[in-house]
């Protein structure tokens, strides 16, 4: 009986995890919600430069695997994630446009008799330092 609720008690405690974090991305770009995403970001990034600003559902994935310089900004809907790979670097004064995607890595898919995600994955480190990323541009890995 007890392993039941210990169970349920950490199952709620997930999803009250996960709806505070819902609340701090979705927060609209007003004072308050750029000075709640510059303290979560802050705690969760490997590294972390003066002047962060995420703006509203400006996502990360893997932020212990992410460094950013000063001035880095990262736009509405936009995402940069390091998920199988070493790390992304990004230096100062760089800004993620909104909308964009960047991901460190890539699924491997050469032989068509075998299913992509049994396959594995390719990645590379992603350096950024200075400037603006267009939205407009796509930016992935090559072989």
């Amino acid at each position: 009986m007890f392993s039941y609720f210990s169970k349920l008690i950490k199952f709620i405690i997930k999803e009250f995890y996960a709806i505070i974090f819902l609340i701090i991305i979705s927060y609209p770009d007003s004072r308050f919600g750029k000075f709640i995403r510059k303290k979560y970001w802050t705690k969760k990034l490997k590294k972390c430069g003066k002047n962060l600003d995420i703006c509203m559902r400006g996502t990360i994935g893997c932020p212990e695997l992410i460094q950013v310089g000063d001035n880095f900004m990262l736009s509405v809907n936009a995402h940069i994630t390091a998920y199988g790979s070493k790390g992304i670097f990004i230096g100062d004064n760089v800004g993620i446009g909104r909308g964009s995607y960047i991901h460190a890595s890539n699924h491997v898919y050469e032989n068509t008799d075998v299913p992509i995600r049994s396959q594995g994955i390719r990645s590379k480190d992603i350096k950024y330092n200075n400037g603006f990323h267009d939205y407009n541009k796509w930016e992935g890995n090559s072989k």
